[in-house]
């Protein structure tokens, strides 16, 4: 998953602070919105990156002063997300709720370190064109 497919980028940095959550899901359901993704898709997508930014903002929390970044990159019917932290992380819980939550609503999601240090979520949705009748 990368970005070199991608037509247009934004980002956001955000202050480790849950109340700019809804910051993000805007920004996240008007992008999903404008490549046509389904309602169903946008709420996916929405709900994704609300439990992406929970989970470092809980993960994080001692470095409250600190920005996250929020990376979307559009592609032909597909929204790359990659949510983005620098600072070190002890460990990364597999099983952790929001982490499952998030394979779970994205068709592709992946989480790194490097050296337990500079966590990246990157997750994908890919729209579905869906005919009702």
């Amino acid at each position: 998953m990368n970005e070199n497919n991608s037509s247009d980028k934004i980002v956001l940095s955000l202050p480790l602070n849950s109340a700019y959550i809804s910051a993000a899901r805007l920004t996240a359901s008007s992008i999903a919105n404008r490549l046509g993704f389904s309602t169903a898709e946008i709420e996916d997508v929405k709900a994704a990156v609300s439990e992406g930014c929970t989970f470092i903002i809980k993960e994080f929390a001692q470095y409250k002063e600190e920005l996250f970044k929020i990376s979307f990159f559009t592609g032909v019917g597909s929204l790359l997300i990659n949510i983005e932290m620098d600072k070190p992380i002890d460990g990364l819980n597999e099983e952790n709720l929001c982490i499952l939550m998030i394979k779970a609503l994205m068709d592709e999601a992946n989480f790194t370190t490097k050296n337990n240090k500079d966590l990246t979520i990157t997750m994908k949705k890919i729209h579905r064109e869906t005919d009702l009748f």
